[in-house]
């Protein structure tokens, strides 16, 4: 009977949102998935669902990805992977009896998907319709809590959160990374306290985290190889996830103390987006490079693109993969939108590529000021006393 009802629940009518606009922010709450416009108006549901780990949206394919708990009948915790079209009304099973999935991750240029599961500390992939499930990750005594997952299309690499049990600290957690093979696998981060998400920006070579901390949570930053880490935004509740539009340079989490989402650049690291939220956890975005011929969203233009449109070539209209040129179907335009722009990359513009921290921006400024009151004195005539 037990199983009956899992197959009879693997297509099952939701409440979903209609017409998701361009950028968005997706994110979790107790009650179900939520999202609104990038600057936190138009707030609407998403989707019905309790025991929601984590969420992921694919703009270029069109699909919401999520884990959750489907059933709870002790001694199992049927979890679920799967996946929603964006404006559908039906959700769809991809991954069965999955042990209490936890983050997910994308990558968009494969179509692969990553999740970690609670009860065995491990993390698998699979393809996006559920194929070819296995795991990257085996449980090992130094790895828990794996509650983060971020993927850097650029390198190939899968980074995740962890806490190490065996370390006798008040700061056992870190950030490691691993290629989607599992090979490869090494510490970037460590001396956290309990690392929750984690986003990347591939753009700049960047890692962001939340970290509740002690009661005074922070969103961390450091470069992908760990170095020049630093807390970024600190003095908050309890953040949990973090992601980051690198196109933009806005990084965006929640913080399930306060019931906000904020934002964030280097010259403004907190402004609220959205407030008076029921424990906002798990975010993401509903983003596009605008790089033509960027047909998945990764920031450049590869044999993953070529593929693409070679894959979708002449389906129907509407949002779908292969779009290379932005115009709501696969042609010959989208063909040479990607040839023609084959090996490019998106390059950030210079003034977020390296903007000043604001201590710096101050001590520059007031070296200005130094500079044009001298120059102003130098200048200045003599007043001569006869």
């Amino acid at each position: 009977m037990y199983r009956l009802l899992i197959g009879l629940a693997i297509f099952m009518s939701v409440t979903v949102a209609r017409a998701a606009t361009l950028p968005s922010i997706y994110w979790s709450e107790p009650s179900g998935v939520f999202r609104a416009g990038i600057d936190g108006a138009g707030v609407a549901p998403v989707l019905e669902r309790t025991d929601i780990g984590g969420i992921a949206p694919d703009r270029a394919f069109d699909r919401l990805f999520l884990t959750y708990v489907a059933l709870t009948k002790p001694p199992m915790t049927p979890g679920v992977v799967a996946s929603t079209s964006l404006d559908a009304d039906t959700l769809e099973w991809l991954v069965f009896y999955v042990p209490t999935p936890k983050a997910i991750a994308l990558d968009k240029s494969a179509r692969v998907m990553a999740w970690s599961e609670s009860e065995t500390h491990s993390i698998s992939v699979a393809d996006y319709d559920g194929g070819n499930v296995h795991k990257i990750l085996e449980p090992t005594p130094w790895i828990a809590d794996i509650n983060g997952l971020a993927f850097d299309p650029w390198e190939r690499k899968l980074y995740f959160s962890f806490v190490n049990p065996l370390i006798d600290s008040l700061r056992p957690g870190g950030i490691a990374r691993m290629n989607l093979d599992g090979s490869e696998q090494e510490t970037v981060v460590d001396g956290l306290v309990a690392p929750q998400g984690l986003a990347v920006d591939h753009v700049r070579g960047l890692v962001y985290w939340a970290d509740p901390e002690f009661g005074a949570g922070i969103i961390g930053r450091a470069s992908l190889d760990g170095g020049d880490r630093k807390d970024w935004v600190s003095g908050l509740g309890s953040p949990q996830g973090v992601a980051v539009d690198p196109y933009t340079n806005q990084i965006y989490w929640t913080d399930a103390a306060t019931g906000k989402i904020q934002t964030g650049t280097s010259f403004v690291p907190q402004v609220d987006v959205v407030t008076d939220r029921d424990q906002p956890n798990a975010v993401g975005l509903l983003i596009q490079s605008g790089l033509e011929g960027d047909t998945n969203d990764d920031g450049q233009v590869d044999v993953y693109d070529l593929n693409d449109v070679r894959n979708y070539f002449g389906r129907d209209p509407g949002p779908g993969p292969g779009d290379a040129d932005l115009d709501g179907d696969v042609d010959i335009h989208d063909l040479n939108a990607v040839r023609n722009n084959y090996g490019s990359r998106f390059t950030a513009p210079a003034e977020l590529n390296s903007v000043p921290e604001p201590s710096s921006a101050l001590l520059a400024l007031a070296g200005m000021l130094s500079l044009c009151a001298f120059a102003w004195k130098r200048k200045s005539p003599t007043l001569v006393r006869r």
